[in-house]
């Protein structure tokens, strides 16, 4: 197996799931951010948390805040989940390497 010379350092960052949306979605000035609170039962936290990269998303956030802007279930759930294994696989990847698979793959 070959090993790549790029190492975490060369990365670019790994952008949180609401990266960009509070650009793309209330910047405009169409919508608050309370607003949208107050129609989704989320938190201003929970969202500000959320714009601001500091706050994970759930099932109860991902149908909540997708139902209201049109997104399909379990959207934004993905896009957690590529962020999270991209964070693993920076912080322990080199580790994980290590492991050896109990059965090889079928080619």
């Amino acid at each position: 197996m070959l090993k790549s010379p790029i190492t975490t350092d060369d990365l670019l960052p790994n952008p949180h799931p609401g990266a960009g949306f509070r650009e793309d979605l209330f910047e405009a000035g169409d919508i608050s951010i309370e607003e949208t609170a107050a129609a989704t039962g989320l938190s201003v936290n929970a969202l500000n948390g959320f714009l601001d990269g500091t706050h994970r998303v759930d099932a109860d956030f991902d149908l909540r805040f997708g139902r209201y802007f049109g997104f399909s279930k379990g959207f934004f759930l993905r896009l957690q989940n590529a962020y999270d294994l991209e964070e693993v696989q920076r912080a322990a990847g080199a580790e994980i390497d290590r492991i050896q698979p109990r059965v090889e793959h079928a080619a």
